[in-house]
Parts: structure tokens; sequence; C-alpha cells
């Protein structure tokens, strides 16, 4: 099995992988999935003496997002690690975005060492992930962090007054909370307002609150 990327649009054999999963709502609009696989951002195949076995679509801007729209693979050659194969020639391809990530053990294992110090938001996360893990034992999770909204920060606002070295050796800096939420109401507004140049305060107000400087 070797992954490339899939550049050459083939309609019969797209079809018959996503056919063999049950997507149906893709088959039956083969138009729209043509379209869509042009508009990808990336798409990788996993071939196996030629055949496609497996298939990966991404879309996104490629800098600070990335979304893992298809992740697919034939019944028949399921739980050989084909999918997390796929996943990480993606995430390897997009290194610097951080707003993407597969949820593997070692993912877990982390959030679990944080659990701590976010003690109202870890556990519950890593129940349901363990429970969706259970009742979709072939299907890989994707996890979207809040904090990587944050890391757009410039150095002079995410980094605390003290030594510039320990900073930088143990990854010390603000991040900031409800990423997602501040993220959605600042492209919102912009939207709206027909402007990229805001300079906004967005206040997120529900079980937890945060304000955040947005410019």
């Amino acid at each position: 099995m070797h992954i490339e990327e899939y550049t050459a649009y083939q309609e019969s054999e797209v079809l018959a992988l996503y056919g063999s999963v049950g997507w149906t709502a893709y088959t039956e609009q083969p138009e729209a999935l043509r379209r869509g696989f042009a508009g990808s951002l990336l798409t990788l195949a996993a071939r196996e003496n030629g055949t496609l076995v497996g298939l990966l679509r991404a879309v996104g801007d490629g800098c600070t997002v990335v979304l893992v729209q298809d992740l697919l693979v034939r019944p028949d050659h399921q739980r050989r690690g084909i999918g997390t194969a796929l996943m990480q020639a993606a995430l390897e391809r997009f290194r610097s975005v951080r707003q993407v990530q597969l949820l593997t053990d070692d993912v877990l294992a982390r959030m679990e060492d944080f659990s701590s110090i976010a003690p109202a938001h870890n556990p519950p996360y890593l129940a349901a992930i363990r429970q969706f893990r259970v009742l979709l034992p072939n299907t890989p999770l994707i996890g979207a962090f809040e904090t990587a909204f944050h890391r757009t920060m410039p150095p002079e606002a995410y980094f605390y007054s003290i030594p510039i070295d320990v900073s930088r050796k143990y990854d010390i800096r603000r991040n900031g909370f409800h990423g997602a939420s501040i993220e959605y109401l600042t492209e919102w507004t912009q939207e709206r307002m027909g402007r990229a140049d805001l300079k906004l305060v967005v206040c997120h107000l529900g079980g937890s609150g945060s304000i955040c400087a947005v410019f």
C-alpha cells in the first residue's frame, strides 16, 4: 500500500470507493462530488496494487485552518492502519496548521495529563471521545482545539514578563479561551460589515465567560 496525491480524477473508482462505505449522498450526485474534488485543498489516495482502497479529502486555507472533509477506507481494507496513514500524511503536509488533530491514544493521554488544570473541560471531553471510539471503532476522530485561534497572537501579546529563553524553552505563552466562538463571531461581524480591518472586543458569555481583543 502506498499513499499519493490524487490529481487525476477518475469518476468510476471514486464512486466505487464512496459506494463501498455507503456514502450515497455523494454517489447520488456525481457531478457535485467532482466539483468538490476540484475545489479541495488536498486529496490523498491510498492504493494497493493500483486499486484505490482509501482516500482523504481536505478543505481549508492551508495556513490557519484545515478541515478533513472525507476520510474513508474500503471495508475489506479497514483495520489495517490505512486511515491513520492517510491522516498522518495530511498532518505532515500541514505541520504549521494548529487546528487539526487526529485523536490518537497519545493525544488523549496528553489531554488527561492536563485534566487537573482543566477539570471542567477535559474529563467530560475525554469521556465523550472514548464513547465515540466504542460506537465508531472504524472512524478516525479529529479534534479542533480552541486554543488554536489564539496561536495567531503576536509575540508582544503572548509572551509573559519572564526571561525570553525560559518562555521559548518551555513553550510558556498566553493562549486565551473560547477560540471557536471568538473566531466565528469575528468572521460573522467582518462578513456583515464588509470589512476585514475591524478592531473588536468580543465577549463570550455562556457556561463560562471570556473577553478577547481582536485586531
